[in-house]
């Protein structure tokens, strides 16, 4: 699943970029820079959205750590 969502934001990234690039001031001194520019801001984004996907696993293990957990305490205090 997060490969097919990859491949999606990797297009989504590159079609944004060539939007970006499209706005640009036609200043070649300032162009020469921008692509690159562009480049490492679109390289940022997927470091960024793979740690969004990094925490929310993290997240949903802890939760289910911590339904896991609850469980086995409900069944403890219900033996007592």
């Amino acid at each position: 699943m997060s490969g097919k969502r990859s491949s999606g934001k990797s297009n989504d990234n590159e079609d944004l970029s060539l939007k970006l690039r499209d706005l640009l001031p036609t200043n070649k001194k300032k162009k020469r820079n921008a692509p690159k520019l562009l480049d490492e801001t679109c390289n940022h984004i997927k470091k960024l959205n793979g740690e969004v996907d990094d925490l929310s696993n993290r997240i949903s293990d802890l939760l289910i750590s911590s339904e896991a957990e609850s469980s086995i305490n409900a069944n403890i205090h219900g033996q007592q």
